[in-house]
């Protein structure tokens, strides 16, 4: 028993259920058939890769796909800070107190 995404990628119904019960991804409605999003798909086609890439098992490779999340969020935000920084070092002084 298997499932076929749409970008023919094959997982098995044990490999789903593992990460299900970890929390790395999480079914879009609680019904019988589980219903998955693009985002979990991706989510789940990642932690299958660090777990043959890194020879992790499941729990660890979950770890790792939550920790390279947040590395990601925390890059995008430094960039974002960074260039907020950046407009207000080149505003004139007048401008940076007026709000």
């Amino acid at each position: 028993m298997g499932v076929e995404t749409m970008t023919e990628q094959h997982f098995t119904a044990i490999e789903i259920c593992q990460v299900v019960e970890l929390g790395g991804i999480s079914p879009l409605f609680a019904e019988a058939e589980w219903l998955f999003d693009f985002a979990a798909l991706y989510s789940l086609k990642r932690i299958c890769r660090l777990r043959i890439e890194l020879e992790l098992e499941w729990p660890g490779a979950a770890v790792a796909l939550t920790l390279l999340d947040q590395v990601e969020r925390l890059t995008q935000e430094n960039k974002q800070l960074r260039h907020q920084i950046s407009r207000l070092l080149h505003q004139p002084n007048e401008a940076i107190f007026e709000e």
